[in-house]
């Protein structure tokens, strides 16, 4: 009789614990650290990455092809004779910037425009995902593409430019797409809140999709497959005046 009151007592102890926790975690949530944060909060940390990447590693960039030089000793430093500083992160920004900076974060406000409607957003997102992939590959040669911010892998597979070169015109092509649709709702639009560079202005970010692609384009120059003629119309479609 003992044994069955404390296999009871134990019992109902366990399911009281159970719900008491489950009470203390819905009750104590941070709200400085939002779950589900809005698109418009998310974006201006989006812009406010390229700059990082693109600068930081050009300081090394710079060296490379001599727009500068390092007397660090009579040879010059580990950069200014092609070399690379195999224990640092030096030159590596822009990688981190693609694979960390934006990346899972885009594809966040790309999910969370979709469940909204923000195709605004959407196609912004789209763009600066193509211009972070466009950035990498040109600088790094083959990159992580098709496996890339694929969950639960721990070894993922490169691929070679001419594929991703591909992908990234097919990314300019969606975000055309989603800001065409942004473009033609009767509603306001929502990117004006988080967008700080052309202030939720698609007819702009259109534009600037037509950049990447002028420079996706103009990069084949040695391949049978190069047409002038695209590239000529992707920059007579992007930025035209000091107004863009």
């Amino acid at each position: 009789m003992k044994n069955r009151l404390l296999i009871i007592v134990i019992t109902i102890s366990f399911v009281f614990t159970i719900v008491s926790c489950q009470k203390f975690l819905n009750v104590n949530s941070d709200p400085d650290t939002t779950q589900n944060p809005s698109n418009s909060s998310v974006f201006p940390a989006m812009l406010a990455a390229i700059p990082r990447g693109t600068q930081y590693d050009a300081r090394y960039v710079g060296k490379y092809i001599q727009n500068w030089l390092t007397l660090a000793n009579a040879n010059g430093d580990t950069w200014d004779r092609h070399g690379y500083a195999i224990s640092s992160d030096a030159a590596g920004d822009i990688w981190r910037q693609t694979y960390y900076g934006l990346g899972k974060n885009l594809d966040y406000i790309i999910d969370n425009g979709r469940q909204k409607g923000q195709e605004d957003y959407m196609g912004a997102s789209l763009a600066l995902k193509a211009y972070m992939f466009q950035s990498c590959t040109d600088y790094h040669g083959e990159i992580i593409f098709n496996e890339a911010f694929k969950e639960g892998t721990y070894y993922f597979k490169y691929d070679t430019q001419d594929i991703v070169y591909k992908g990234i015109d097919s990314i300019c092509r969606l975000a055309i797409t989603y800001l065409d649709i942004a473009a033609n709702k009767t509603s306001t639009n929502s990117l004006y809140i988080g967008d700080y560079v052309y202030k939720g202005d698609v007819a702009k970010w259109k534009k600037f999709v037509y950049g990447i692609l002028a420079r996706n384009y103009n990069h084949l120059s040695n391949k049978s497959i190069y047409s002038a003629d695209s590239v000529i119309k992707y920059c007579d479609n992007s930025f035209t005046s000091v107004n863009d």
